[in-house]
C-alpha cells in the first residue's frame, strides 16, 4: 500500500525516499518541495489529524500559482490509500483486431492527443469522473488487449498519458471505470501514468510501474 494526499481539489502531494512532491492537475505541473521546508511540510501530512497548512508550504503554493485567490486553504485530511501492482492483468483472450476496432482506435488517439492541446490535465480529467455501471475486469482486459493490438496502425507516438486517456475512454463507453494512476521516481525525477483494476495492470509492465509512488488516482 502507498499513500498521497489530495492537499486542494487540483493538487496532490506524495513522499517518496525523504523528498515531498506535489501535482498540480491545474497547471500540468510536478513540483518538488524544498529540501529547506521539506520536513515541515512532511510532518503536516503525516500528521494524522486536521492541523493549519505551515505557511511556508502555503508560500511555496502562491509563488508556483497553485494557490489563487477562490482557492479553499491546503488540507492534509484527505489521506488515500493505493494499491501496490502485484501482478500484470492476465489475458484469456487472444483479440481479432477488426477494422471497427482500428477505426476506433484511431479516433481516441487522435482526438485524446488533440485534447492534451487545448485543455488542461484538470478539464480532462474532470471530463472522464462517472459513477460506474459494470465493473468487469475481463471486459477490461479485452478492450486493453485489442486497443494495444491495434495501436500499431496508429502513426502517433505512444505516450503514457494520451494513451491511458484513450484507453480509459474506451472503457467508461463499455460502462468500465479503472483507475488512473500517476506515479513518480525520485532519483532521476520522471512521471508516468497507467491504469489499474485493483492490483492488476492494465496497460503496462509491471517491472515499469513498480518504479513509481503514486501521487494521485482517479
Amino acid at each position: 500500500m502507498a499513500s498521497f494526499w489530495q492537499i486542494l481539489p487540483h493538487a496532490s502531494a506524495c513522499i517518496t525516499g525523504n523528498r515531498v512532491f506535489l501535482l498540480d492537475v491545474r497547471q500540468d505541473r510536478y513540483l518538488l518541495v524544498p529540501p529547506s521546508i521539506e520536513g515541515t511540510v512532511r510532518d503536516w501530512l503525516t500528521f494524522g489529524g486536521p492541523v493549519t497548512a505551515p505557511v511556508s508550504l502555503t508560500d511555496l503554493l502562491r509563488s508556483a500559482g497553485s494557490l489563487r485567490a477562490r482557492d479553499p486553504e491546503p488540507s492534509n485530511l484527505e489521506c488515500q490509500t493505493v494499491m501496490i501492482p502485484q501482478a500484470l492483468a492476465p489475458s484469456d483472450v487472444s483479440p481479432s483486431v477488426s477494422i471497427g476496432a482500428i477505426a476506433r482506435t484511431w479516433h481516441l488517439t487522435l482526438s485524446t492527443s488533440l485534447a492534451l492541446r487545448r485543455y488542461s490535465l484538470m478539464s480532462l480529467l474532470a471530463c472522464d469522473r462517472g459513477i460506474p455501471d459494470i465493473e468487469d475486469a475481463r471486459v477490461q482486459k479485452r478492450i486493453a488487449h485489442i486497443y494495444d493490438a491495434a495501436r500499431s496502425s496508429v502513426p502517433v507516438p505512444r505516450r503514457c498519458l494520451l494513451d491511458s486517456l484513450a484507453l480509459r475512454r474506451w472503457m467508461r463507453e463499455a460502462g468500465q471505470y479503472p483507475s488512473l494512476v500517476f506515479g513518480i521516481t525520485e532519483v532521476p525525477f520522471s512521471a508516468h501514468c497507467w491504469l489499474q483494476n485493483g492490483t492488476a495492470v492494465l496497460n503496462d509492465q509491471l517491472d515499469q510501474v513498480s518504479r513509481f509512488t503514486p501521487i494521485l488516482v482517479v
